[in-house]
């Protein structure tokens, strides 16, 4: 969600959805779930995932996000 220089996640998530509407996405964090991660997530985000993960976690994340419409 962090990212240099100043703009959050959300705040791409939401340029991004500008530009195209339907674009799917996944938040990756080493903190834990904030104001901002469940903003993103009411625009659309398909799933927050915490650092560290496994790759389980991060493969059923992309299904999940690839299967909502």
């Amino acid at each position: 969600m962090l990212m240099e220089p100043g703009m959050n996640g959300r705040q791409s998530y939401e340029r991004i959805l500008g530009i195209r509407p339907d674009q799917k996405a996944i938040i990756i964090s080493g903190f834990s779930e904030s104001d901002e991660v469940k903003r993103a997530l009411r625009l659309g985000v398909g799933r927050f995932i915490k650092k560290p993960y496994s790759m389980e976690q991060l493969g059923q994340a992309v299904r999940d996000a690839l299967q909502t419409s």
